[in-house]
């Protein structure tokens, strides 16, 4: 398993695709029409801001947690990258959203009302952030520790639906394939 090459991967998926969903546009629709997808298209421009090379993050109950071998990578590679309207927060960033009233409020409704979800059922040291798509519906993704495993696993919640992945890599690998 290549974490960095998922990583990798994922970035240049996210170019190929928009290249190539541009050049198809382009044959079949209006000057009008393009240039409002155009528009849409430069708002889920894929960012990346550089690391800082952090070793730890902080968790819900704000513990530090030392990276594991692949959110080290993760958060070697970059600290916050943003591919349309996912966001995978840098450190500093996930310390502040874990701290926000709507983040905490989301939380305590999930461990309180979403059975067998991770909020309810792992210790808030358990529980860090990975991404957001929209704060506001609730849709995040959290990065989940269990003591016998050297990776995490991440969870995913979007809307009314939940994903589990066996760690960071396999979270990838199901996000490289969504485009295609």
């Amino acid at each position: 398993m290549c974490m960095k090459a998922e990583l990798q991967k994922f970035i240049d998926n996210s170019e190929i695709n928009k290249k190539s969903i541009i050049d198809r546009l382009k044959k079949s629709l209006s000057k009008k029409e393009m240039e409002n997808i155009e528009e849409e298209i430069q708002l889920k421009q894929l960012k990346i801001t550089k690391s800082k090379e952090p070793n730890f993050i902080i968790t819900m109950d704000g513990s530090k947690r030392i990276l594991s071998p692949f959110l080290k990578e993760r958060f070697y590679f970059c600290d916050k990258l943003v591919d349309g309207f996912e966001t995978f927060h840098g450190i500093d960033d996930i310390q502040k959203i874990l701290k926000s009233e709507k983040f905490i409020s989301w939380y305590k409704t999930m461990a309180e009302d979403w059975e067998n979800s991770a909020p309810q059922i792992f210790s808030r040291f358990d529980v860090s952030l990975l991404s957001t798509v929209n704060e506001d519906d609730g849709d995040y993704c959290l990065i989940v520790w269990q003591d016998e495993k050297i990776e995490p696993e991440i969870w995913k919640y979007s809307g009314q639906h939940e994903q589990v992945f066996n760690n960071l890599y396999d979270f990838f690998v199901w996000m490289n394939t969504l485009d295609k």
